[in-house]
């Protein structure tokens, strides 16, 4: 049996210990405290008990722009292909033709509210 890049078993083990370091990272870092700390100090988890952190304003406002901006990645592109021709008479606008302009809107979309953080609920 052959190892490296062409065996498709190594590139899955490859592929899910790539896709997986994140989680172990996480859960490795961010542990909650063992039962004898909570114990002695249990005011750690009184905020969170009484709902103290979460903004229902701040979360009205993310949910309306994220509906907004489902919709404009919606019809920005149906619109840009609406009735749309090629050079040879035939139809542009079918299925795959309008997944991958909305996707390719999407990953542009998605990539600037990445590298622009905001205030999260």
């Amino acid at each position: 049996m052959s190892q490296g890049r062409g065996n498709p078993k190594y590139s899955c083990v490859v592929a899910w210990v790539g896709a997986s370091k994140s989680d172990h990272l996480l859960s490795t870092y961010f542990q909650d405290v063992d039962d004898r700390w909570s114990m002695l100090f249990p005011q750690l988890y009184v905020p969170g008990q009484q709902n103290l952190y979460f903004n229902k304003i701040v979360f009205v406002k993310c949910m309306v722009q994220g509906i907004y901006s489902s919709l404009i990645l919606f019809f920005i592109p149906y619109g840009a292909m609406y009735n749309t021709m090629r050079s040879d008479g035939k139809a542009i606008a079918d299925y795959q033709s309008f997944a991958l302009m909305a996707q390719t809107c999407l990953l542009i979309v998605v990539s600037v509210q990445v590298s622009h953080p905001r205030r999260c609920f």
